[in-house]
């Protein structure tokens, strides 16, 4: 008997799986709009000019190829908390603030896990709908996952008081995570009126906020994407933070994320801080140089800095403008439409059976829930995906 033999087929991942056979498919016609990446007009996901530069710049440095330190690299690791937090923010936090290089958002999101688990706590409160792979990071690290509610699905809209009083429900001291912007994958998000009022029952719960911030930048702009973030971390509130730059820095193979974890005290940061470089070590060992010194390079020098701004804020720019065709369009054919909506999603909350159907008979290709990249949209596809998503809704 092979060691492997009692093994079964563990189905493909829902979207890398479905990318995979999005590539195989034969069809000039084909229309990708299920992977979370930024797609230009073209169709394709470009490198960012200010990426160029630095990387230019970067293979005349011929830097030395040692090990990074176990928790990164020190120089991004402080110029991404004045991004994450803002400047005064950050200014006051950073003395007992950890915070440690991982492999993109969803290492960040592992992680903090781990170390939950191995503070005792055995589950975590995620929204309903959520990221698909929220449900497989977690428990990976053995910890159970349930629902807290956060969509209408029946009638197709976010509605925060049933939120608030799913969350006043659960057991004090609970973990929960939030998006902190672009909700994947519905877009909606709550107001700053809203997040303070949700702040102050996490107080009164002592409920500990796992924020997943992979989408700053690609809301309202980059300060006031973190608004959320600055909400609970002006409280003083210990909480983690998973961030990625993979999206607004275009960086998605080179897989840069962080986790940051607000502490009470030095003494406790550095407590923290032991224990994740542990957890890194018997992991991975220590994250990768490359994508981190690209994103030190621009964060260093500010006409660069400027650039990517300028850049990020075109790719939000597109993304707004094609949800708003592509809603304008719907609402032609009289077709309901989500309220304000933001990011790189819009969700249509289609049946998989539904999904199905567009992916094979049309090759439109979407999440299974329904989920759709918008950035997927361009002026030559655009009246074709109207079309048939009108066809399936009505």
């Amino acid at each position: 008997m092979s060691l492997f033999s009692h093994l079964k087929n563990v189905a493909p991942d829902t979207v890398f799986g479905l990318q995979a056979t999005y590539r195989q498919d034969p069809r000039k016609d084909k229309i990708n709009l299920a992977i979370g990446v930024y797609q230009n007009e073209e169709g394709l996901t470009p490198t960012m000019q200010a990426v160029n530069v630095a990387q230019e710049r970067l293979l005349h440095e011929n830097p030395c190829r040692e090990y990074l330190p176990i928790d990164g690299y020190l120089p991004f690791l402080q110029q991404i908390g004045e991004v994450v937090l803002g400047k005064q923010l950050w200014d006051r936090l950073h003395g007992h603030m950890y915070v440690a290089q991982t492999i993109g958002g969803t290492g960040a999101l592992a992680i903090g896990g781990q170390l939950l688990v191995q503070n005792g706590k055995k589950e975590i409160y995620i929204p309903r709908p959520t990221w698909a792979n929220h449900k497989g990071v977690f428990s990976g690290c053995q910890m159970k996952t349930e629902e807290y509610f956060y969509y209408d699905f029946e009638n197709k809209i976010f509605d925060f008081h049933k939120l608030y009083r799913s969350l006043e429900t659960i057991p004090d001291k609970s973990v929960v995570l939030l998006h902190g912007v672009c909700h994947n994958p519905t877009g909606l998000d709550l107001s700053k009126e809203e997040w303070s009022k949700l702040c102050e029952l996490f107080v009164e719960k002592s409920l500990f906020p796992f924020f997943d911030f992979a989408y700053q930048g690609f809301g309202r702009g980059l300060e006031e994407d973190r608004e959320a973030i600055e909400i609970f971390a002006s409280r003083n509130i210990p909480m983690f933070i998973a961030t990625s730059y993979s999206k607004n820095f275009g960086l998605y193979g080179d897989r840069v994320g962080a986790l940051f974890v607000l502490t009470a005290s030095l003494e406790e940061k550095e407590n923290v801080g032991s224990n994740i470089r542990k957890i890194i070590r018997e992991n991975y060992s220590n994250p990768p140089m490359h994508g981190a010194r690209i994103v030190s390079n621009i964060l260093s020098d500010p006409s660069l800095t400027l650039m990517w701004k300028k850049e990020l804020s075109k790719m939000r720019g597109r993304s707004s403008e094609m949800r708003q065709e592509f809603f304008r369009m719907l609402q032609e054919h009289s077709i309901q439409v989500p309220g304000h909506v933001m990011g790189l999603f819009c969700f249509l909350g289609l049946s998989e059976e539904t999904t199905r159907v567009l992916r094979e008979k049309e090759g439109l290709y979407l999440s299974f829930d329904g989920r759709m990249n918008v950035t997927g949209l361009n002026k030559r596809n655009i009246e074709k995906v109207v079309k048939k998503v009108v066809e399936v809704m009505k």
